[in-house]
């Protein structure tokens, strides 16, 4: 089955799903987009000026309708074969220049549109089945977001498996080797390779990244923090504070969201690099999304985790940001998207880690006979040793 179009990756305000023939993709063939307006705008002006000629020229048609009175009959009577042959050829031409610049200008719109159905084609993709779909579901918000793809495993396209000459055949896709997406995760998490990949995705998916730092901050319950990062985040405090206990028979959300939809993009770039195969990642993909639907049962509930930890890992100083964040998932939630790809998952049953079931509860309440135990041991006489 072909796979559906998505939205045009990497551009970030264009957010179509699937994505359209729009005016501003004549904006994304940035190497050619001059060539080809002005070859829309010579053909479409070569067209209006031939038929001017016809029209209004001193042997045109209106010319000699006037001098017959208006009566068409009269005047194509009166014409010479010269004129007639003059009209019949200026107004091919025309047409010609005319269908010539709308045929480029509707080509311009529809690139991004063939170039994505010829990189499924030339990948090898097929329409994304049931358990991909589910495991990609809820990351959709993060691809709205960044602009990223929703229905592939990859974050944007690829260009391995593909010649130089299929490459540069891509004029508005942006294409990025395993190179690339190895460079992005070195910068953006410093893993560097494939087994500090599996080891950073498994302590995230045990222990989390920033949700035990906000475990802790909640235990302490400073009300001055709490009521700050509340306003950055634009929540009331009493959300805030649901937020870090448990809930309807649910663990606490912490900021689980924000730490588990970021693991989803690290396994989705590692399989881009290189770094884990496909069968490993859609596994990894349907652990991440069966720990997301356990804490939160709507995506509503999600975003607003994200932006929790969005506003907490941001600070004050990126305010501008942060409300930004809250209106684009806004207008996500309100947009096509979520209609296009599917029903918010039903949870699976699959077991939560220990940290993410108990809200760090180990680490909050110590036992103190756990720490003697650990921290001393007494000889047959009592000494210590």
């Amino acid at each position: 089955m072909r796979h559906p179009l998505q939205n045009h990756p990497g551009i970030v305000g264009r957010r179509d799903l699937p994505v359209r023939a729009r005016w501003w993709n004549l904006q994304l063939d940035r190497k050619h987009r001059g060539q080809v307006s002005t070859a829309v705008i010579s053909t479409g002006t070569l067209g209006a000026l031939a038929l001017a000629m016809v029209l209004f020229a001193d042997v045109g048609l209106v010319a000699q309708l006037e001098a017959a009175g208006g009566d068409p009959g009269a005047a194509l009577a009166a014409a010479s074969r010269g004129q007639i042959g003059f009209w019949i050829i200026g107004g091919v031409f025309a047409s010609g220049c005319l269908a010539l610049a709308v045929s480029l200008y509707l080509s311009a719109l529809r690139r991004p549109l063939r170039e994505q159905r010829r990189y499924y084609a030339l990948r090898g993709l097929e329409a994304p089945d049931e358990r991909l779909r589910r495991a990609l579901r809820t990351s959709a918000g993060w691809s709205h977001l960044k602009s990223i793809w929703p229905l592939t495993l990859e974050v944007l396209p690829s260009s391995e498996g593909m010649t130089p000459r299929q490459v540069r055949s891509f004029r508005t896709l942006p294409l990025m080797s395993a190179e690339e997406n190895r460079d992005g995760l070195a910068s953006d998490w410093g893993i560097l390779h494939a087994q500090h990949a599996r080891a950073t995705i498994d302590e995230y998916l045990s222990m989390g990244v920033h949700s035990h730092g906000f475990a802790m901050a909640f235990h302490l319950g400073d009300p001055d923090a709490l009521d700050s990062l509340a306003a950055l985040a634009d929540m009331p405090t009493t959300r805030l504070l649901e937020i870090g206990i448990a809930h309807e028979g649910r663990p606490p959300q912490l900021l689980w969201g924000w730490d588990l939809v970021r693991t989803a993009v690290i396994v989705r770039q590692s399989e881009s690099a290189g770094y884990l195969d496909r069968e490993t990642a859609i596994d990894l993909l349907e652990e991440i999304t069966d720990h997301i639907v356990a804490l939160f049962p709507t995506e509503q509930e999600l975003l607003e985790n994200c932006q929790l930890g969005f506003a907490l890992w941001a600070g004050p100083e990126r305010r501008a940001e942060v409300r930004e964040r809250k209106r684009l998932d806004a207008e996500y939630l309100a947009g096509e998207w979520p209609a296009v790809l599917g029903p918010w998952p039903s949870p699976s049953g699959r077991p939560l880690p220990p940290a993410m079931a108990e809200g760090f509860a180990r680490d909050l309440h110590p036992r103190e006979d756990d720490e003697d135990d650990e921290d001393y041991e007494a000889d047959e006489d009592g000494s210590r040793r």
